[in-house]
Order: C-alpha cells, then structure tokens, then sequence
C-alpha cells in the first residue's frame, strides 16, 4: 500500500493489501469483481447463528458471546437459506483482515441491501462499535443481518456489505474547505458564491434543498393525484 497515501484508500491500494495478506480469503480467493474504486465486498461465510439479540463483544471474542447469544445455527450453500423476519442473525464473513498499524477499516451496506430494507452491520473481536474496525486488527470479521421487512433468501458467497480501509482522519477542515472555495466556489445561490464562516463549516460543507410543488402546467404528461 501506499504509504504516504491519505484518506480512504483507493482500488490500487485495496489490490496491494490483498497481496500482502492485510485482506485475507486463504480457503476462496477474492473475486475481481468485488473490487470497487474504494471499497471491498465482502462475502458470507458458511453458517448463519440465530440470534436471542444483538450485541457487542466489548473486550472478548465473538465466538465466546456466542455461546451465551446464538439459539441455534443453519448451514448456508449454494441453494440458500431462508431468514426470518426481524430476527437478528450472525454469519462469519469470508474474509479476515492482518491490518497494519496505521490502517483501520469502516464497512456499510451495499445500496442494494438497503433498498430491500436488510440491515447489516459487522462487528469484531473485542470491537465496541458496529462497522468500526480499530487499527491493526488481526482477526476474523462477522455479518449480523436482520431483514426488517422480507423473509429473505441467502446463500455462501453472497455479498452483501463493503469495506474501505482508511489511513489517517479522512476529513477536511474548515480552512481546507475554505481555501478552494474562495477561488472555485464549491457552491453557489442564485448564482453567486455562497458565504461561510468556519465556525458554519464544522468539517463539512452544509447543503439544503428548498421544495416546492409545481403547478401541473410545469410538467407535461404528468399529474399530481392525492395518495
């Protein structure tokens, strides 16, 4: 990986973590076609656990507290395995991380898996935040999904959840946000560049939409009908 690269890192450092072992599949390589720009999808495992609830390991190993969580476990394959609704479940994600010292990882869903309302999030060993993976972390990684409106069918292989991995603090500040802005407005009203002040800015670029519903006339071969 690049190592004065910055930020979150792009599809040339994700190939170069995957060669060195950061990003791990020693049983089932990585696809190609998993690599986005910025991102790796990630792939369930073989097993789903039933869950009594959802939870954290807060300084111990995922596989301890599911011995205290998980009702019982179902054997994913190629045919799938039909979930239940609202029920929590936890399936090991194929592959595992060798994170450097400098290096730390966030995952979120794919799109796709939030327009079908599944909700997801990966949790660690010892890790006390969903989707936050620390800093050199060595280990496995899990999937806890819940379909929050569909029984849904799911198989080995399957992604349905991303990971970037991140060097440093990925934001911008104020002044770093200013500094172009001040030459090539980032953002205009009514043709104009808009006026910030750092303090409005909080490392990030406030934006907002005015609606307003258009007579009828403005939109040709269309009509608005009350629900």
């Amino acid at each position: 990986m690049t190592p004065n690269s910055r930020g979150i890192l792009p599809i040339q450092d994700l190939r170069e973590a995957i060669t060195q072992g950061a990003i791990d599949s020693p049983d089932n390589p990585i696809p190609r076609a998993n690599l986005q720009p910025a991102s790796l999808d990630l792939r369930l495992g073989g097993i789903a656990h039933r869950l009594r609830c959802s939870f954290l390991p807060q300084g111990r190993s995922v596989s301890d507290r599911l011995e205290e969580i998980a009702m019982d476990s179902i054997y994913l394959d190629q045919e799938g395995t039909v979930l239940e609704v609202n029920r929590p479940y936890l399936i090991p994600l194929t592959e595992t991380l060798n994170l450097p010292p400098d290096i730390r990882a966030r995952a979120n869903p794919r799109s796709s898996t939030g327009r079908l309302d599944i909700f997801t999030r990966v949790i660690t060993n010892d890790g006390n935040r969903f989707d936050d993976i620390a800093a050199g972390y060595q280990g496995p990684m899990y999937l806890e999904i819940v379909s929050r409106s569909y029984t849904v069918r799911v198989h080995r292989g399957q992604s349905l959840n991303q990971i970037r991995l991140i060097r440093g603090n990925p934001r911008l500040s104020s002044a770093e946000i200013l500094d172009p802005h001040r030459d090539d407005p980032l953002a205009l009203l009514d043709g104009q560049p808009c006026r910030f002040q750092p303090e409005d800015l909080d490392h990030g670029l406030p934006l907002s939409v005015d609606l307003e519903v258009w007579p009828e006339s403005h939109w040709p071969g269309f009509a608005l009908r009350e629900a």
